[in-house]
């Protein structure tokens, strides 16, 4: 979509004295890589004249300290030009690209990843960054575009580590919009490659993508083994464990083992630091307390979610369907249909297939009363594991920051 002006779709995203804060800073950086080297001295005075001081505002953070650093570091471009080094300015750019990110700001995250990549047009890594934030903003054949720049780039130096990345956030995509097939092919690329290149953290990052794709299948014969091979490949200190100790737990929510996921995801919950990430255990610890007549732990979890939802990206959608599920477990009908219709609409609208056909069956079963969740009793191997794994997470004493 066209914009009266670069950035501008930041202002609308982000309103107030923050919003503006981050365009102004955006356009400083593209201002300063499009402007050759010798004359960046001269950007904002004239050479024989220090620069006039910075306005206030544009040092305000909106209370959020993980903008002050890159915020003060971009400052330098207004103050010093001539002194700041290109790392510098990608650094900043891509730690604001990873605080939009992590509060459901796709669309400032697109924009900072994609100035960080401008200043350094030969690196397949930023290229990839660029692809990822667009995946997550379900701007699909932009994304696209990017990845392929990232695996001609990452190929063209024998980059394996960034061409491993590139495969895994092109089958997160597919995945996204339900081409379950084309997602299967290239999380098994990346995990050849992860391989050959002697990445263990990215095998198991493969391994852990297709752990999930047989979730969303429902194969359970499948999803044991590559769980199994990710667990294996993960160094425990790894930041991902506790992501995959949830998706286990995600695994067992979908059979109906709802006693032994429950732990698991109040532990996890614990460990998981980026609001869209937490948003989606909530729900998922919501839908598991409704299976076991818990209600108030499952009016707690909408209250969160539906307080977070007003920028609808990333695991909004599906967040929403899994409340719809246990609200139709408490026998709530009407509040399980409104949850199910709110999801179904952001689905479509950011081309999520397998999750709007997820909200779609649902609202056309809800009067079924066998479709409800069941609770079963879990073999005696999963009873255990489930002790495990929560023993484990309390003990966790690194949590992620991403």
């Amino acid at each position: 979509m066209r914009t009266p002006f670069e950035g501008a779709e930041i202002l609308d995203e982000i309103p107030g004295t923050l919003g503006l804060v981050l365009w102004q800073r955006l356009r400083d950086v593209l201002l300063w890589t499009y402007t050759p080297i010798a004359s960046r001295t001269d950007l904002y005075c004239e050479s024989d004249k220090p620069a006039e001081p910075v306005p206030a505002f544009l040092r305000e953070t909106g209370g959020h300290v993980a903008l002050a650093h890159p915020l003060q570091a971009v400052e330098a471009l207004c103050t010093h030009p001539d002194l700041i080094g290109t790392d510098a300015v990608i650094a900043a750019c891509l730690q604001i690209s990873k605080w939009a990110t992590d509060e459901g700001y796709v669309i400032t995250a697109v924009h900072f990843s994609e100035a960080a990549y401008f200043l350094r047009p030969s690196d397949s890594g930023l290229a990839f960054n660029a692809g990822r934030a667009c995946r997550r903003r379900a701007a699909y054949e932009r994304a696209e575009t990017w990845f392929s720049r990232a695996i001609y780039l990452a190929r063209a130096t024998k980059d394996w580590i960034s061409y491993a990345d590139a495969l895994l956030g092109w089958g997160n995509m597919e995945f996204q919009r339900a081409n379950f097939d084309a997602a299967r092919s290239l999380y098994l690329r990346a995990f050849r490659t992860a391989k050959k290149g002697k990445v263990r953290k990215l095998g198991a990052a493969a391994q852990h993508n297709l752990l999930l794709l047989a979730i969303e299948l429902r194969d359970w014969v499948a999803a044991a083994p590559h769980a199994q091979l990710a667990y294996e490949l993960y160094p425990a200190d790894n930041e991902r464990w506790p992501y995959l100790a949830h998706d286990v737990a995600l695994a067992w929510m979908w059979q109906g083992y709802f006693n032994e996921a429950l732990p698991v995801f109040v532990e996890a919950f614990r460990l998981f630091t980026a609001p869209v990430e937490r948003l989606q255990v909530w729900a998922n610890i919501g839908r598991t307390a409704a299976a076991l007549g818990d209600s108030n732990k499952f009016f707690e979890a909408v209250a969160y979610v539906t307080a977070r939802t007003h920028n609808a990206g990333e695991f909004v959608a599906s967040s929403l369907v899994n409340l719809a599920e246990g609200a139709r477990s408490l026998g709530l009908v009407l509040q399980a249909r409104q949850l199910a219709q709110q999801a179904l609409e952001v689905a479509r609208r950011r081309g999520e297939g397998s999750t709007a056909a997820h909200a779609e069956s649902f609202l056309a079963h809800l009067a079924d009363r066998d479709a409800r969740d069941v609770v079963r009793t879990a073999p005696d191997d999963v009873h255990a594991l489930s002790a495990q794994l929560t023993d484990a997470l309390r003990r966790y004493s690194n949590p992620p920051v991403g």
